[in-house]
């Protein structure tokens, strides 16, 4: 079942504090990180040239016995780090790393969530942030 993004209230971590890594030499495009996913982060592909280029021989064999195909992930800031990809995935090949871009929107949750209905206070902050 596929749930839609949801608010920043319905998971543990708010969207894009977390992204998945999928180590390209270990994964053998079983697919379970995209089934499981809430909010499809992940896509199941053959590699395009480069990354096939990147590939090891043992990887490359693995992938062919396989089908041909890997998980990447597609959308890693809609990530909310729930670890069902970690969990499921058989070759551990997943892992949640922090997104370094992360610490501001976090900053700025929350600064200004708690103040969303008082205008006054929100005007007062965007006053003095405008004077510096």
């Amino acid at each position: 079942m596929r749930l839609s993004q949801g608010s920043d209230l319905d998971f543990k971590h708010l969207a894009g504090k977390l992204m998945p890594v999928v180590d390209a030499q270990r994964c053998e495009g079983a697919g379970p990180c995209v089934v499981v996913c809430p909010v499809n982060v992940f896509v199941l592909r053959p590699p395009d040239a480069a990354e096939n280029a990147a590939l090891g021989w043992k990887a490359r064999i693995k992938m062919w016995v396989h089908g041909g195909k890997q998980a990447f992930v597609s959308d890693g800031d809609a990530c909310r780090g729930c670890g069902l990809c970690v969990a499921a995935c058989p070759e551990r090949a997943i892992k949640l790393v922090r997104n370094p871009q992360m610490r501001s929107r976090e900053l700025e949750i929350l600064l200004f969530r708690p103040l969303a209905g008082n205008t006054a206070a929100l005007n007062a902050i965007k006053l003095v942030a405008n004077a510096g």
